[in-house]
């Protein structure tokens, strides 16, 4: 569906929908006088960055999904989400927290909130501390479409002990988590009437000398950037509580 425009131009629409148009890129880039990657660089400089998320689909017939979430977009040829193939992720984990937050359905902003043991939340918020659910904050380092991205992994309660396991084999093996690439995949759990998936890690391969450099830089703008717990951090099924619950 189209919607003309004053000037003569059209503007793509989701169908059924009455969002604002959808960009077209190559329009854009036909346009002249612009720097496109400068200009946008810009618009968000001041804005907390938003990175490409990993993230899993549990399903109760056994069926889990890991996909890419790459957030909501303008772009016609931009999807939203993206299949990882066969359920298996590889990448240089360059830093990792332990993000732990008491939310609450419907506020906008955790009661409690820690990285790392550090308070993050207001004070006096400690007294919901044993309450907080508490996961691992993987920054990624991928090379997707055989380009580096960083993209943020948060695992759940029931896979931090893999992580966890995983690191302390890296630890005794004398091998810096940065110095490998670690494979992550999905594994299936059935409990009486529950089923879920758990994430799995293991070792792919050592780093190149190249992946080492840019996984050693990124890891400084991590330390600098990430200090704080957002939203899209605790929005998976049953990282919230209900307001009946305090």
């Amino acid at each position: 569906m189209t919607t003309q425009k004053s000037n003569g131009s059209t503007v793509a629409r989701k169908p059924g929908s009455d969002e604002s148009g959808i960009v077209i890129l190559d329009e854009i880039s036909q346009l002249s006088n612009i720097d496109v990657e400068t200009e946008v660089a810009t618009m968000v400089e001041n804005i907390p960055p938003s990175l490409v998320r990993v993230r899993i689909d549990h399903s109760p017939s056994g069926r889990h999904r890991m996909f890419i979430d790459n957030g909501d977009s303008y772009g016609v040829d931009q999807e939203d989400q993206v299949d990882v193939p066969n359920n298996v992720f590889t990448g240089i984990v360059v830093y990792s927290q332990t993000v732990s937050a008491l939310w609450v359905e419907g506020e906008q902003i955790p009661r409690y909130s820690a990285i790392d043991g550090k308070v993050t939340s207001r004070p006096g918020s400690e007294i919901h501390a044993s309450q907080a659910k508490d996961k691992a904050r993987l920054f990624v380092l991928t090379f997707l479409d055989s380009k580096p991205q960083l993209v943020v992994f948060n695992l759940s309660p029931t896979s931090i002990k893999h992580w966890r396991n995983h690191v302390q084999r890296l630890a005794r093996s004398k091998a810096p988590a940065i110095a490998v690439v670690t494979r992550f995949s999905l594994d299936d759990i059935q409990r009486n009437s529950y089923r879920w998936a758990e994430i799995k890690c293991s070792v792919e391969r050592v780093v190149t000398q190249d992946e080492l450099d840019i996984a050693m830089s990124l890891r400084d703008e991590c330390r600098q950037t990430f200090g704080v717990i957002v939203e899209s951090d605790f929005d998976d099924p049953g990282d919230r509580v209900s307001g009946e619950d305090d």
